[in-house]
């Protein structure tokens, strides 16, 4: 049993140790894996809560309740470390002694211009879903205004339409859902075929 007089200095840890921790989970593909497989999981709760109170019927009249914003911050962010993991995937640093990396575009939230980074291969109106979903990690998907007037401002959809920055539609959320899937399959083949790669039979 350990000595209840033990002295803080006997448990404390070398800085190195954290230092080195830091520096190796942020640029691991697998540790955003898991982090956006929890917030996957804690977006499908929340999507689900909206559902029971009338979501999908109020899709049904071009409308979209509060509930949602949240639902579209988790996916949001869930996606943003897709990508980042995609990033480090690649032969990218996400950390480097012992600092995050936060240069444009992972630095901002900025999903739409964080995918054409990374270089996934994503249709125009998938990537202009990201551009869109971005405004709900930014702002909308926590706060009840955005840090400026200007980004109230109606958005263009990809097309000719222009809408509220903190609207999703069921279409939009279907797309964004499947890019998120899409990301994470890609990963975990990648990941397999890495493994089987290293571990011939």
């Amino acid at each position: 049993m350990a000595n209840s007089e033990d002295s803080d200095d006997d448990l404390q840890v070398p800085d190195v140790i954290y230092r080195w921790t830091f520096n190796t989970n942020g640029n691991m593909p697998r540790v955003w894996l898991s982090s956006a497989e929890t917030l996957l999981a804690a977006a499908r709760a929340v999507k689900k809560a909206a559902e029971e109170k009338g979501g999908q019927a109020a899709f049904e009249q071009g409308l979209m309740i509060a509930d949602y914003q949240p639902y579209a911050l988790l996916l949001g962010y869930a996606i943003e470390c897709l990508l980042k993991a995609r990033w480090v995937k690649n032969g990218n640093k996400l950390v480097r002694d012992g600092r995050l990396l936060n240069e444009p575009p992972f630095g901002k939230h900025e999903l739409g211009k964080m995918a054409r980074t990374v270089g996934v291969t994503l249709s125009p109106k998938e990537l202009s879903v990201l551009d869109r979903l971005s405004s709900f990690v930014q702002f909308a998907g926590r706060y009840p205004i955005p840090p400026t007037w200007e980004q109230t401002r109606p958005v263009r959809t990809g097309g000719a339409e222009k809408i509220a920055p903190n609207y999703f539609g069921r279409e939009d959320f279907q797309r964004a859902e499947l890019v998120a899937k899409r990301l994470k399959s890609e990963l975990l083949y990648a990941a397999l075929t890495q493994t089987e790669e290293s571990d011939p039979q």
